[in-house]
């Protein structure tokens, strides 16, 4: 369980070696063989299936990108605006943030002056955690939504139940 960048060099360094690799969080694809194998949601399909029914719920149709600097966010974010272009929908503002960031104050400052309906946050493990804590206690969450591809379990017990309130998962196993 590695970020898309880990399971790169892992599989890089290990072709040759007769070991097996499986990677069975969200990832982007396209790093399999005989023994890689990437089991994970792909964003593609989250975001067809989670973009309508988040704007239902949010009562709007403007979207922020925000999310780590890295290769599968950027990704993310690429496969966001196909997928919110066939639904109309517009992105009203995109931001990326190093891993290990912990201080998301302007960025959210950011989003609420954008006039976004919903966030598509690509944030990954603390980061995520931290940014929706934040979005909590700067008040975003009343009147912005959070779709969040890498929400699950874990990270959504470590956000607390006052701060995940109005954020949305999607991935096939909940």
């Amino acid at each position: 369980t590695t970020t898309s960048a880990t399971f790169a060099r892992t599989a890089a360094v290990l072709r040759g070696s007769g070991v097996l690799l499986v990677q069975p969080l969200m990832n982007e694809g396209g790093l399999g063989d005989a023994l890689r194998f990437q089991l994970g949601e792909r964003p593609l399909a989250q975001l067809r299936a989670a973009c309508g029914p988040v704007m239902r719920s949010a009562g709007g149709r403007r979207w922020f990108l925000a999310g780590n600097a890295y290769v599968w966010p950027r990704m993310v974010h690429g496969e966001a605006r196909r997928v919110l272009r066939e639904q109309s929908a517009t992105v009203v503002g995109e931001q990326f943030a190093p891993l290990g960031t912990s201080e998301f104050g302007p960025l959210i400052e950011r989003i609420e002056h954008s006039g976004a309906d919903v966030v598509l946050s690509s944030f990954v493990g603390a980061d995520l955690v931290a940014f929706e804590r934040q979005c909590h206690a700067m008040g975003l969450r009343r009147s912005v939504r959070t779709l969040a591809l890498t929400l699950y379990e874990p990270t959504r017990e470590r956000i607390g139940d006052a701060a995940a309130e109005g954020m949305w998962g999607v991935s096939g196993y909940f």
